[in-house]
């Protein structure tokens, strides 16, 4: 059994050895296979907006709306954008994050996610907006509290 899964281990090694080297190599394979496209982080921080300027939700939306208004409940951010779907490698699974600021001391996040790869996804959707929240928090002096994820 050892063996075996020795085995399997190396074919995944150089299999993947293999695609980062395409990747890093062959310009068209990268750019297919490479690039998730306008998802999740480029949607954050350049949410394209119809008279063609650029949004940074994470910096205008939430942390300044934070720092100016620590009641608010306008610090939203969203990664689900109808217009790019089609450009995305795969749709947005967690769509929408919304902060709020309790007794001017914690930070509580509510993540919205709309489907989940659970050996994949879980991993990541639990603790990246933990990481998140928690950085945020810093910035702004807060310690972060309560993340819910629906």
């Amino acid at each position: 059994m050892a063996g075996k899964i020795k085995k399997h281990t190396q074919e995944w090694e150089n299999g993947f050895k293999e695609y980062v080297d395409r990747i890093k190599n062959d310009s068209e394979f990268a750019r297919v296979e490479g690039d998730a496209g306008p998802i999740y982080g480029y949607k954050w921080r350049n949410w394209e907006t119809r008279g063609g300027g650029k949004i940074d939700q994470l910096k205008d939306r939430v942390v300044e709306n934070l720092r100016k208004q620590k009641g608010t409940r306008y610090a939203l951010m969203h990664a689900w954008d109808p217009e790019d779907i089609g450009k995305m490698a795969l749709a947005p699974c967690h769509v929408w994050y919304q902060y709020a600021v309790f007794e001017d001391k914690f930070l509580d996040l509510h993540m919205v996610q709309r489907s989940c790869d659970t050996f994949l996804g879980v991993p990541f959707n639990r603790t990246g907006p933990a990481i998140q929240q928690t950085l945020i928090a810093r910035e702004l002096g807060l310690e972060a509290r309560e993340l819910y994820h629906t």
